[in-house]
């Protein structure tokens, strides 16, 4: 008999326990989330199983299986988290009775990001999970009795690597830091704020999937791994992005940036130390002014593909299948765009969409832990 899609087994191979795990509720947002397919085993291994972030500079650091699930016992400000079966996330908070009472602890606090991050997703970003998002399978629960409490989990697709591990090894190119940039233009343009992008240690939020087996070595040198954003906790969905400039290279820092997040992702790429040659930047800050009071009818991110084949037509564009044509000479003439048929590109953006409703509040969130499920299995 398949395991009903509200039931999965979860195994600790480094305890040889498995146990049962249910889907939590979230009111108003349970059907929204992804369904976890039938007969989902989650398995976390042995070794190399088990991560947690680091708090001096966010890199990820592996935990043996004692330290995790003493991990609510103690006031942590980073969960554990794990690849499950190669292909799920599982983010935990351990011992949650003792977490959810202790008002002001950090552990609370990662506790209401997981239900925040979970909330966002199921009402905001369903057309782009599994794309530049990671899909998001809802938040599970289970007592694991005196081992490691009632927990809770959160469930998403396992999407590889952080950016902030993967920077400082062979593959922290200069193509796969655009890349960085470019995902974050995608979000930008979807009216996506992700609200938590302020130095260099935040690219913790952004994934590589360096372990999709068709992929070469070159592509994972050369910008050609799908890049994902998680943790969408503090993100707003009302963004009308106003910049004015990609998050490219650029001759010199500029505070006319136009937007404060990518300002802040294109510092901590590094994109203003090593000023490009002719510099541009000012001209294609002009054009972009004149541009936009020209044709007061075009939306942001089209005259930003615009000026991206105009000044900067040797990088990459952010969306693939765009065909950027200038039908005259006079710089100031409206550019045609269009999108190619049959676009593989992982996001295609509506210029009519409107992102305006508000991000729902955790409130209300520690009321729906019941704390009656069912033993674990030991096997």
């Amino acid at each position: 008999m398949s395991t009903p899609p509200d039931c999965v087994r979860l195994r600790f191979e480094g305890a040889g326990r498995t146990f049962n795990i249910h889907k939590w509720s979230i009111p108003g947002h349970d059907h929204l989330f992804k369904p976890l397919p039938l007969d989902t085993r989650l398995c976390i291994p042995q070794r190399k199983g088990l991560y947690t972030n680091r708090p001096v500079d966010r890199r990820s650091r592996e935990v043996d299986l004692a330290e995790a699930v003493s991990w609510g016992l103690n006031d942590e400000a980073h969960v554990i988290y794990a690849c499950a079966s190669r292909h799920y996330c599982v983010r935990f908070i351990f011992h949650a009775e003792h977490v959810l009472r202790a008002p002001g602890s950090q552990s609370l606090q990662a506790y209401r990001r997981l239900v925040r991050d979970a909330q966002f997703h199921s009402k905001h970003l369903q057309e782009l999970q599994g794309t530049i998002v990671p899909m998001h399978y809802g938040m599970w629960v289970t007592n694991t009795g005196d081992w490691g409490g009632k927990v809770i989990m959160s469930i998403t697709q396992y999407c590889g690597m952080h950016w902030n591990d993967l920077q400082h090894s062979r593959m922290g190119t200069q193509a796969n830091r655009e890349l960085v940039g470019r995902t974050f233009e995608k979000l930008h343009d979807c009216g996506f704020d992700h609200g938590k992008m302020i130095t260099a240690e935040d690219f913790r939020h952004v994934v590589f999937d360096v372990v999709d087996p068709e992929l070469s070595t070159q592509d994972l040198w050369n910008g050609n791994v799908h890049c994902y954003i998680v943790d969408f906790s503090e993100a707003s969905a009302d963004h009308a992005c106003a910049r004015r400039l990609p998050v490219l290279p650029l001759d010199g820092y500029t505070a006319q940036f136009g937007c404060d997040e990518l300002k802040h992702i294109a510092l901590a790429l590094k994109f203003f130390d090593r000023p490009i040659d002719p510099p541009i930047t000012s001209e294609a800050l002009q054009w972009h002014d004149k541009y936009s009071s020209t044709h007061s009818d075009i939306v942001n991110h089209h005259i930003m593909m615009a000026q991206r084949a105009r000044f900067f037509p040797l990088h990459r564009p952010v969306y693939k299948s765009a065909v950027v044509s200038f039908p005259s000479k006079d710089e100031l003439a409206r550019v045609d765009i269009r999108m190619a048929p049959e676009s593989d590109d992982e996001t295609a953006v509506d210029s009519d969409r409107a992102n305006s409703a508000s991000p729902e509040t955790v409130a209300g969130g520690l009321k729906q832990l019941t704390l009656d499920d069912p033993d674990p299995i030991t096997v």
